[in-house]
């Protein structure tokens, strides 16, 4: 369905000098401490460009010079040509200084927040941070004229500007008496309240300025892809996640240690923080990519979310309760079904979901339910890549895959359904047969240090596959050993 990604690596923890292809839907597996994690991190470092999300969040939290509304906006004022005690305003943005500063914030986040030194490539290329200036330039306009009204006026060297008239000046009621239409310059007492008056609403209108915003359509404009990282630890951040993105909590949240400790260090936590704020939203609007999404995770939540104000309520055999108070597997399968939510609609040419272990905190009959939910969002279009140690997932996915490639998908997932007494997505033969799949797996390397990537076909994984199920007979073996020792 879409166009593979070449990634080349050099020199990442363990990884030395190697490739990977990545389709429709890529599954990393591979024994612990062989570079899953950093390949998939790799990916989204590839991507990133693409989380103007998770990157705004990145920026804002480490200020700057030049990122701030004093330095950005050039703001002229003087009294209205047509209104008397009212101001007219020239307000212009520096998109040059957005657009130098926004670049090399990014690199700080980068290197905060992703991975040591090392080399990553990737072939098309998706980081469009060359035309950032042009992003800026666009992101500049709209901003101003959404947020301030007015014309927009011919653009001087390296700014946009709007001209708004008709502005009331700030509530003083001791110095409006000194702004009478036609106010003569040179009446000294009139002349210091209006420089006074103009000061400070020329300081209203620069605390206007909506710099997150700014920034966010600024990577927006740049890149046409989005990209969502579900790190590992999503089920200790899960709640968080869930609760800080509510109404009223978000404030509280990036007060907190919390943000402190993980925010402001993981630029792939962030990623996630802001899909889930994002799916939320939607969810509380009752939008129809929510309404798909509720649908495709229902079976892997065994019920389903509804959103109220401030309140996120798992439903389940008809009882509702607060998501804080729900499982561990409703606040592991919520996260991912919000941030996968963030991703639906929108005009993005490729969408991304990364996801480290998509079977974390899952009963092993839910991990081949969450296989079948991932190749849901598969078949919605959203690109998905996962690491995972569970080969009842990798088995259950490539099953699947196979099943509609040879036209018995249905009875596969009727089948499956029976023996795991449990329910199935449902999922379109079509879509599914179209989906490019493949299986990555990290080895030691043929000569030197380090380990490689290598991929198995289809066929060739579902017998080769590293997992649970290996360990699993090996400690039977051994419990058997000793209890007839």
């Amino acid at each position: 369905m879409h166009r593979p990604l070449r990634l080349r690596v050099e020199k990442l923890g363990p990884l030395r000098d190697t490739e990977a292809v990545f389709g429709d839907v890529t599954v990393i597996v591979g024994r612990p401490n062989t570079g899953k994690s950093y390949l998939l991190r790799a990916l989204y470092e590839a991507l990133a460009p693409g989380d103007p999300w998770g990157l705004a969040s990145c920026i804002a939290e480490h200020p700057a010079p030049g990122l701030d509304a004093d330095r950005l906006l050039r703001i002229k004022i003087k009294p209205s040509s047509t209104k008397g005690g009212l101001f007219d305003a020239r307000v212009c943005l520096d998109y040059d200084t957005l657009a130098k500063t926004v670049y090399s914030r990014i690199g700080d986040c980068f290197a905060q927040s992703l991975l040591p030194p090392h080399r990553v490539e990737a072939e098309p290329s998706l980081n469009g941070l060359r035309r950032l200036r042009d992003s800026a330039r666009r992101a500049a306009a709209e901003t101003l004229i959404e947020t301030y009204g007015g014309r927009l006026l011919e653009a001087e060297a390296g700014a946009v500007c709007v001209e708004v008239q008709g502005l009331r000046p700030p509530r003083r009621p001791s110095l409006r008496p000194w702004l009478p239409q036609g106010m003569s310059p040179g009446a000294e007492r009139g002349k210091e309240a209006w420089e006074e008056e103009a000061e400070e609403l020329s300081f209203i209108l620069q605390m206007r300025l909506p710099l997150r915003l700014l920034v966010e359509r600024c990577l927006a404009y740049v890149t046409r892809v989005r990209v969502v990282y579900a790190a590992y630890g999503r089920s200790v951040a899960a709640q968080i996640l869930l609760y800080s993105s509510l109404p009223g909590a978000r404030r509280l949240y990036e007060a907190s240690l919390v943000s402190e400790i993980l925010g402001e260090r993981s630029l792939p936590f962030l990623s996630l923080y802001e899909a889930v704020a994002r799916g939320y939203a939607k969810l509380l609007r009752g939008e129809k990519a929510a309404v798909e999404m509720i649908e495709a995770f229902k079976p892997l939540l065994m019920g389903k979310l509804r959103a109220e104000p401030g309140e996120l309520v798992y439903e389940f055999n008809g009882d509702g309760v607060p998501v804080k108070f729900a499982s561990a597997l409703a606040a592991e399968a919520s996260a991912l079904m919000l941030a996968a939510t963030s991703l639906v609609g929108g005009e993005a040419d490729e969408k991304w979901l990364l996801i480290e272990e998509p079977e974390s905190q899952l009963h092993p009959a839910m991990q081949a339910v969450a296989a079948a939910v991932i190749l849901r969002l598969a078949s919605t279009g959203i690109r998905v890549a996962v690491t995972t140690h569970s080969d009842v997932f990798a088995v259950t996915l490539l099953e699947l895959v196979r099943a509609a490639r040879t036209g018995t998908l249905q009875k596969a997932l009727d089948s499956l359904a029976e023996r795991l007494n449990v329910s199935m997505p449902v999922l379109e033969e079509e879509k599914l047969r179209r989906l490019d799949v493949r299986i990555l797996y990290t080895r030691k390397r043929r000569a030197g240090k380090g380990y490689e990537v290598a991929e198995l076909k289809l066929d060739e994984a579902l017998s080769r596959l590293p997992g649970l199920s290996d360990v699993v007979l090996e400690v039977a073996r051994w419990s058997l050993e000793r209890l007839l020792a």
